[in-house]
């Protein structure tokens, strides 16, 4: 028997749930508010980034009820807002309120992606952050999942997820680095065995004829 556990950071509350792998059925869940905070007179609106701490007071409160089961307790996953942006130290740590997904500071750098081209998403999120940079910097600039993982983990775990999406990246090998096979130029194999002389397919060089040796003769007698 396996259990998931799946960790829901929304807007307004944090969810955790205890999900039995084999039935599909939840078997234990808890849930605490998340406070909103209105910043200002335009739409501004932060979260003071709890996350970490909801999620753990959840995680130990299902693990309670699910009593002798918590032990089959084998992943979990988390989820939160798109969007909303948390400004962070080099561990992943907050260094201050979250952003929410839809406080329209930074809309002008949004705009300014717009004009010149920029397509990429999250763009909200960019233009989110850049508007932090300005205003406080911060070492990152994390989405909330990435803070409650990386204080699961004990270490921000941003690398491990680069590495996997860079596997995913179509025409690369296994290990998702360099150039794949097929790309290489096959000139450089050729470049170094020279030119293929007297018909030999793999460009060696034909051998120079044995001299005969001394009282011994290469015509018949």
């Amino acid at each position: 028997m396996s259990i998931v556990l799946g960790i829901d950071l929304a807007t307004a509350e944090v969810r955790v749930q205890a999900v039995d792998v084999e039935s599909g059925q939840a078997v234990a869940e808890r849930r605490a508010a998340l406070p909103v905070r209105e910043a200002g007179p335009g739409g501004e609106r932060v979260q003071p980034a709890e996350h970490t701490t909801l999620a753990r007071a959840l995680i130990a409160a299902v693990a309670a009820d699910l009593g002798a089961r918590a032990s089959q307790v084998r992943a979990l996953s988390i989820t939160g807002t798109s969007g909303t942006v948390v400004p962070a130290d080099a561990a992943g740590r907050p260094v201050g309120d979250a952003v929410l997904y839809d406080d329209p500071r930074g809309a002008d750098g949004l705009r300014r992606l717009a004009a010149v081209g920029w397509t990429r998403r999250p763009m909200g999120a960019l233009a989110r952050a850049a508007w932090m940079h300005v205003v406080a910097p911060a070492e990152r600039y994390l989405f909330t999942p990435d803070i409650v993982a990386a204080a699961l983990a004990g270490r921000l775990l941003l690398g491990h997820v680069a590495r996997a999406q860079e596997r995913r990246r179509p025409g690369h090998g296994a290990l998702g680095r360099g150039r794949p096979r097929a790309a290489r130029p096959a000139a450089r194999a050729d470049a170094r065995a020279g030119p293929a002389r007297h018909g030999d397919r793999r460009g060696r060089r034909p051998r120079p004829p044995r001299r005969a040796r001394a009282g011994s003769s290469s015509s018949p007698a």
